[in-house]
């Protein structure tokens, strides 16, 4: 049958609780051609399939040279992508690829151990946007198998790769120079995985998702840090100069997050930052920032970086019990550099929810302004805000 599909192109099966392969093979000697009957195929999606446990033999994978779309939602028994071996035919698993793929979605295979070999990583130079997210036994998203040629420095490289969405993932070691949107989930390695992005300049939008920490977070110049003993995640300062493109940020359910902005920890920067320092870390495009369920998080930003908020409209924030202010001043920072009045020019939606702690809304600075006339204000749950907003 399969032979008589040369020309499809769009393959969606769903809801088939029995089936178990999606080409079954022949045993005769047409097995080669009917294993690659669909080699035209483009874009191929899987959906509530729960006895699927692979979905190509290799042969099959290396026939699939088009395919540009690969979409498995809810195969809750798939563990492989593709299978090991065809019978006894020897894998040469160089020439295993899909060179013209630009997105993968894999969304609720709870028994998914592995999605490729690392000998595939080479073939996806176009490869836009990856999803793997709900996958509760994932174990590594590449992995090596017998004889497999090493990537250099252990780095797999998406030059093209746009968008990216992970859910706990291990061990994921990736160049990712086109990175512009980023959605993480319960990554318990996370500090060392966004130290990969160090330098990356074309971020746009990061979103992160019940993180829990780690017994240790090393700061190696990276989002991590525990200088306190804690399960901190913070972006450090030395960061945010990466973040200029930066329009969304989103974080929720991070129950040990204690700071957005860390100082530098390193041997020449021990010291507090001055108050010029902070003045000059900013998120210059940043349009909406979102913050929920961060119970250990008593403030979001230095007063010193209102002025570098220039084109924030969108401000939500809720359900963080400890949270004391929006703003904070330092103590120890100079107060030379603080502009006077905070001022908000672009902000037209601030929302303050559940903030039982929450006292005013910048710590140190009393003056700030909201020049939009038509801006929406919700103040909710807040019994101990004394900021008034006129």
């Amino acid at each position: 049958m399969v032979a008589s599909l040369v020309q499809l192109q769009f393959l969606r099966i769903s809801d088939c609780e029995e089936l178990e392969q999606i080409i079954a093979k022949d045993n005769d000697d047409e097995k080669d051609q009917i294993l690659s009957g669909c080699k035209k195929l483009r874009t191929l999606e899987l959906r509530g399939l729960d006895k699927l446990t692979f979905i190509f033999t290799p042969h099959l994978a290396q026939s699939l040279v088009h395919l540009e779309t690969l979409r498995i939602d809810r195969c809750r028994g798939l563990k492989h992508l593709i299978g090991e071996k065809d019978d006894e035919r020897e894998v040469i698993s160089e020439s295993l690829g899909f060179p013209k793929l630009k997105t993968l979605s894999i969304r609720g295979c709870d028994e998914l151990e592995y999605v490729f070999p690392v000998s595939v990583s080479p073939s996806l130079l176009n490869l836009e946007e990856m999803e793997i997210i709900y996958c509760a036994n994932l174990k590594q998203i590449f992995y090596r198998e017998e004889g497999d040629a090493l990537t250099r420095d252990g780095i797999i490289n998406f030059p093209q790769l746009g968008k990216l969405s992970l859910s706990r993932p291990k061990n994921f070691t990736a160049q990712l120079p086109s990175l512009q949107v980023l959605a993480i989930e319960g990554h318990e390695e996370l500090g060392d995985f966004l130290a990969q992005l160090q330098g990356h300049t074309n971020l746009r939008e990061i979103r992160i998702r019940a993180y829990k920490g780690a017994q240790e977070l090393m700061q190696v110049g990276s989002f991590g840090t525990n200088r306190r003993a804690g399960h901190e995640l913070s972006l450090l300062s030395s960061m945010v100069a990466s973040l200029v493109q930066l329009q969304s940020l989103d974080i929720s359910d991070c129950e040990e997050l204690e700071q957005i902005i860390a100082k530098d920890n390193d041997d020449e920067k021990d010291q507090i930052l001055s108050g010029s320092d902070l003045q000059s870390l900013c998120f210059p495009n940043l349009r909406e920032f979102e913050i929920t369920g961060c119970n250990k998080l008593r403030s979001l930003f230095p007063v010193a970086m209102a002025s570098g908020l220039p084109k924030l409209e969108n401000l939500q924030v809720g359900d963080s019990s400890q949270l004391l202010g929006v703003f904070w001043q330092d103590d120890d920072a100079s107060l030379v550099n603080v502009e006077k009045q905070m001022v908000f020019p672009n902000l037209s939606l601030l929302i303050l929810e559940n903030l039982p702690s929450i006292v005013c809304f910048s710590l140190g600075c009393d003056d700030f302004l909201f020049p939009r006339p038509e801006m929406l204000l919700t103040v909710d749950k807040c019994p101990k805000l004394t900021t008034k907003f006129d």
